[in-house]
């Protein structure tokens, strides 16, 4: 059995959108029942990220969620979404503190690392991995 997986994006803050990967497990289920699993960095860049996953409804229907923005990246086998968590979302380190409060970069020399490019970092890796089939 394998399960397809999306990115998701919500309302952010400020001027960017946090991004997600969901992969929907229950696609049957009732529609305000738990129907899969998101992944995704929570914080921000002034204090850093930390990785969390989470059971969740679809995310098209969460108050936050933008329209049209749950695209199909994958499929994943049932087996590997422990490997999936395990070798992916926790082995790419989320975005550490970047900015001070007054919004002087601490490594002016890195680019900025947010939501975004952790998901970027974790999808390359599932890819490269095997654990997600395009």
């Amino acid at each position: 059995m394998s399960y397809n997986v999306y990115t998701v994006e919500s309302l952010g803050n400020g001027e960017r959108n946090h991004k997600a990967i969901y992969i929907e497990t229950n696609p049957t289920a009732a529609q305000k029942s738990f129907k899969g699993a998101l992944y995704h960095v929570t914080g921000t860049i002034l204090n850093g990220m930390t990785y969390e996953s989470r059971d969740t409804i679809d995310p098209e229907q969460l108050p936050e969620h933008i329209p049209g923005t749950k695209k199909q990246i994958a499929t994943i086998a049932a087996p590997d979404l422990a490997r999936f968590e395990d070798e992916c979302c926790l082995t790419v380190p989320p975005p550490r503190a970047q900015i001070t409060l007054s919004g002087k970069r601490l490594f002016p020399q890195i680019p900025l690392y947010r939501c975004r490019e952790w998901l970027a970092d974790v999808e390359k890796v599932a890819v490269e991995k095997g654990i997600f089939a395009r």
